[in-house]
């Protein structure tokens, strides 16, 4: 415990309580930086953010809250695909995962960046999947799919770069199929 002077934490939604708790403990006088989305939390609709809050209360240093204005990576048309995911997973869960979670998110990106696309296949023709083929040759493009299809979907798809959620989460490549 105290071992660092400084923590630093990125994506502390995906920690259980007991390493979030050991982290914060590993800094001298609790410095440390937690960066959460609980929007992204892979396995829990418990947010990790009022724990670390609690937590953060019986230290010496008063807790600052930032959160940020927006998205800086995504595109509008895929946050627009988001906030009605994030409806219909506030709905499933019973509201929001805590009273600080936004409910929308909105983009912080003013500039002329690609809008994106989503594209819904209700089967793989020939013709498609000899596109997503040649697709997944290159290195800006990866296919996510459950644990149980990972196998299948490198040979379909013929590549290496087939990913669970788990596994793909931080990547930013420019295409993603949802296998």
């Amino acid at each position: 415990t105290n071992s660092y002077d400084a923590v630093l934490v990125d994506e502390t939604q995906d920690f259980s309580r007991l390493q979030v708790k050991k982290l914060w403990e590993a800094a001298k006088d609790n410095q440390g930086m937690f960066f959460i989305d609980s929007h992204q939390s892979l396995t829990d609709a418990i947010s990790q953010r009022s724990f670390l809050m609690s937590l953060t209360t019986i230290s010496k240093n008063k807790p600052n809250h930032i959160q940020l204005p927006g998205s800086y990576r995504c595109p509008q048309r895929i946050l627009d695909i988001a906030n009605k995911l994030i409806k219909i997973k506030n709905i499933l869960i019973g509201g929001a995962a805590d009273k600080l979670e936004q409910q929308t998110i909105l983009s912080a990106v003013t500039t002329n960046m690609d809008p994106g696309e989503i594209v819904w296949y209700e089967e793989l023709t020939s013709l498609i999947l000899e596109s997503l083929q040649t697709h997944a040759r290159s290195t800006d493009f990866a296919i996510v799919t459950q644990p149980q299809f990972v196998k299948e979907a490198k040979k379909l798809f013929k590549t290496k770069l087939v990913y669970t959620l788990e596994e793909i989460k931080g990547f930013e490549q420019k295409e993603v199929f949802i296998y």
